[in-house]
């Protein structure tokens, strides 16, 4: 898949491969399809589509 990135009235959007997965925070919710992400309590989360509340602590698996 070709890395894509768009930014528009409202929302920004990427589509392509993720190579950073340090503990970072959310300014705003994501949603993230076929994802699997583990919070900062260490709890994993999987599933086809995950919805990263704002302010939340999430790191990629």
């Amino acid at each position: 898949m070709e890395p894509c990135f768009r930014i528009g009235d409202g929302y920004a959007f990427y589509a392509g491969l993720l190579t950073d997965n340090a503990l970072h925070w959310h300014a705003a919710f994501q949603v993230a399809s076929g994802a699997t992400m583990v919070d900062a309590a260490g709890m994993e989360h999987r599933a086809a589509a995950l919805i990263v509340p704002r302010r939340c602590a999430i790191a990629w698996l």
